[in-house]
């Protein structure tokens, strides 16, 4: 057997282990998602931050929703923060993206989306750039509906609310465009 050979072996091998410990942490989570329609995410994520509907992009009709404390739990056993940024190869937008992709592709919920915009300096509020983020809309034991800003580099979460700009360690958040697909 070729040196390629066993590569190609090995990178099987870690390809079967990778699908063995997500369809293992599929079944250990056990979410019970509610359903949800578009229209209901647009109207639910415009009226807490305040953006307008057409800047809230739905890829799907439906959205499945579980509870933050189950969120959390992904985001505890979910390994993107322990990626290294390396800029414009896999930064802000690269990690937003991941974790989003994973959580359907792993739990099948779509309802972690990703917001764009403008970040300021928390303390000063002067502009520092411009970023992506995730935003996870989900459901409480009362049935109401909560959106948390998540930042994937650094597992840092702030509970959005009307007329309330998320912060992390040193940034507000200020989006100009959210997407769920």
């Amino acid at each position: 057997m070729t040196i390629e050979e066993k590569k190609g072996k090995l990178m099987g091998i870690g390809s079967k282990m990778e699908r063995i410990g997500q369809n293992l942490q599929a079944k250990l989570l056990k979410a019970k998602p509610i359903v949800i329609l578009a229209s209901s995410v647009r109207d639910i994520v415009s009226r807490i931050t305040g953006l307008n509907p057409a800047a809230i992009y739905c890829a799907d009709q439906k959205y499945y929703l579980i509870d933050f404390d189950t969120w959390k739990k992904i985001i505890l056993y979910d390994l993107v923060d322990q990626k290294k940024y390396l800029s414009d190869r896999f930064d802000c937008d690269n990690f937003s993206d991941y974790f989003a992709a994973r959580a359907a592709f792993v739990y099948g919920l779509n309802s972690c989306g990703k917001a764009s915009g403008e970040i300021k300096f928390k303390t000063t509020k002067k502009h520092c750039g411009y970023h992506r983020w995730n935003v996870i809309l989900t459901i409480t034991d009362n049935k109401e509906y909560e959106l948390w800003m998540y930042e994937a580099m650094n597992d840092e979460i702030d509970l959005l609310k009307v007329g309330y700009k998320a912060k992390g360690h040193s940034w507000e958040y200020y989006p100009t465009r959210m997407e769920f697909n």
